[in-house]
């Protein structure tokens, strides 16, 4: 382990929270080696995907999953230039909060007696477990909450978009449409924000969120205009998401796999490729997530549809979002 040189690496900041504490570095470094100690190797550099996921499956056997361990993973994979290692823990913790904050959401909205019927019999899963467990738990929140609300009531609930963090988080949106003066405006200036984001980390070799950006990629984003920033026809806004995993997606002919590659949300991914249920209304969290800096933008609560998603069959995730009258 290369305790020096990552000390160096966490003063500068770059690819790392800035400030890092001592402690926190000595944290970071102590897992890493602990990582590394189960490799044959003993290498950190040389780790693969599945090292990673054995190592996480230890964790949780071990009750030593918290959240600060696969921090310390993420950063010390950074710092090594592992991106397979990186890539795998980034998806093992990616979207873990959403039941908890849907949670959240419930019990102010509707009290804590029906929070508390809807989380019946649903536990959070541990940080770090398999992807493949998740979907379970899904299922059996979607039916409580229906069983409580209606499929209308759960759709509003789902679409409240709470993972995507406070309204403050999005308010440059707000500044956006305000300087754009237009609809149309944000929206090209939304897009070209966006792809300005994707060609930095292109560019730079780094990760968008989990995911490698390379000139497939950018050219694919390109020619789709609703990728992300959203196309307007009439008084409604098309939005398609980008890919989960693009790179992955273009090249795959496989129709199943496409849609594994295409679908962002852990708790429902793994169930394209089981086959076990779990109902594509759930998709309007998604929705909700890709509602939240429309609804900043534009000071308002947007009616939202879910066209297409990869859950249900289709090989991309599609929303339309209705404008209310009065904007331009």
């Amino acid at each position: 382990m290369d305790a020096k040189g990552y000390r160096e690496f966490c003063a500068k900041g770059e690819r790392v929270k800035k400030g890092l504490k001592k402690n926190e570095i000595d944290a970071n470094m102590k897992i890493a080696r602990a990582f590394e100690n189960t490799l044959k190797s003993k290498d950190f550099s040389k780790a693969t995907k599945r090292d990673a996921e054995r190592f996480a499956k230890l964790l949780v056997k071990n009750k030593a999953n918290e959240w600060e361990a696969f921090i310390g993973l993420i950063r010390y994979a950074r710092f090594v230039g592992n991106e397979d290692v990186e890539i795998a823990i980034l998806i093992l913790v990616d979207g873990l909060d959403v039941l908890e904050t849907l949670s959240g959401t419930i019990e102010k909205e509707l009290g804590t007696k029906t929070q508390e019927l809807i989380f019946k019999g649903v536990k959070q899963p541990p940080i770090g477990i398999s992807t493949k467990e998740l979907p379970r738990t899904a299922a059996k929140f979607l039916r409580n909450l229906q069983a409580e609300t209606g499929v209308a009531g759960s759709r509003r609930i789902l679409q409240t978009g709470p993972h995507a963090g406070p309204k403050e988080n999005h308010a440059h949106h707000r500044e956006m449409y305000l300087a754009a003066k237009s609809v149309d405006g944000y929206l090209e200036a939304r897009r070209s924000e966006f792809i300005a984001l994707l060609e930095k980390h292109a560019r730079e070799g780094t990760l968008f969120y989990n995911q490698r950006i390379d000139e497939d990629v950018m050219d694919f984003v390109k020619r789709t205009p609703e990728l992300e920033g959203g196309h307007r026809q009439g008084r409604v806004i098309f939005v398609t998401k980008i890919p989960y995993m693009t790179i992955e997606y273009l090249k795959e002919k496989d129709p199943m796999m496409k849609r594994y590659y295409a679908c962002h949300c852990p708790w429902a991914r793994e169930t394209i490729l089981t086959g076990k249920e779990l109902d594509p209304e759930f998709c309007n969290c998604s929705a909700g997530f890709s509602k939240k800096p429309l609804d900043v933008a534009f000071n308002a609560d947007l009616k939202v549809d879910v066209l297409e998603s990869a859950l249900a069959g289709d090989d991309r995730c599609r929303f339309a979002f209705h404008l209310p009258k009065g904007l331009k």
